[in-house]
């Protein structure tokens, strides 16, 4: 029945009747007003709410990995200055779980791994595999790959491939790098950030004096970890590393080539 036909209907009643029909109405149309505004303002305080989670949500950012990964305070703590720099106003969540000589595999036997993996929904997630060990070319790294990339499957989350450099003395090692990540790319269709990719050559290059190889031949120096991280702040934001500011406390001249290398 329709607003007016019930009023009439109230209308045609005699006395009480009349008045506790009016009334019993009357509590309904209020009570109907009340709900359909605070539902509306609920769904408008909901838009707000999300719209403003969507603005501050912290980009989430996880290294998996080894010493290579943390060395020379590892890569996370440079990718996080290079986003500090570059004038954005989220404070991202750029983490790692690193532990010195493992491999993928060793990651899924490890509990306070698998623990830091399931903390949260991250967004970006990087694989590093351990040198010796994806230098071999074995399945294990592909299949560790895999399981690894099912457990942030469902969150939707990127992921991103740290090919690492040879040893120093063994360039022949790169071979069998390259063909273990493009491997696991496929596999768990994965991006791979190559930074081992040009490693020897910008070594060995002698328009400026860079190192990258620290003295045991095998980890980085701090222009290597410099470097790697400006690749990723490539990979991960596609913005140009040479327009960020950050040095790493290295000399202008050399962060300034080593980010532009990295593009």
């Amino acid at each position: 029945m329709g607003f007016s036909i019930l009023l009439k209907y109230a209308l045609s009643l005699n006395g009480m009747s009349a008045i506790r029909y009016f009334s019993c109405l009357m509590t309904v149309v209020f009570t109907l007003l009340f709900c359909s505004c605070n539902a509306q303002n609920d769904d408008n305080n909901a838009s707000e709410d999300k719209g403003k989670e969507i603005e501050s949500a912290p980009e989430a950012i996880l290294f998996i990995g080894n010493s290579h990964t943390y060395y020379n305070q590892g890569l996370a703590t440079h990718l996080l200055e290079f986003r500090k720099n570059d004038g954005s106003e989220l404070e991202p969540v750029i983490q790692e779980v690193a532990k010195g000589g493992y491999s993928l595999e060793d990651h899924l036997n490890d509990p306070s791994s698998l623990s830091k993996i399931n903390e949260r929904n991250w967004d970006y997630v990087i694989f590093q595999e351990n040198t010796s060990v994806a230098a071999e070319a074995l399945e294990s790294t592909t299949d560790a790959m895999i399981v690894l990339a099912d457990m942030v499957a469902q969150n939707d989350t990127e992921i991103l491939l740290f090919m690492t450099w040879p040893y120093k003395e063994r360039p022949e090692m790169l071979n069998g790098i390259k063909k273990t990540y493009e491997s696991g790319a496929k596999a768990i269709n994965a991006t791979i950030v190559p930074v081992g990719e040009d490693w020897t050559a910008i070594d060995t290059e002698t328009e400026i004096d860079v190192k990258f190889y620290d003295a045991d031949g095998v980890h980085a120096t701090l222009e290597g970890t410099f470097y790697a991280s400006a690749k990723f702040y490539k990979a991960i934001y596609g913005k140009t590393p040479s327009q960020n500011p950050y040095t790493a406390g290295l000399p202008t001249s050399i962060a300034n080539y080593l980010k532009s290398k990295a593009e």
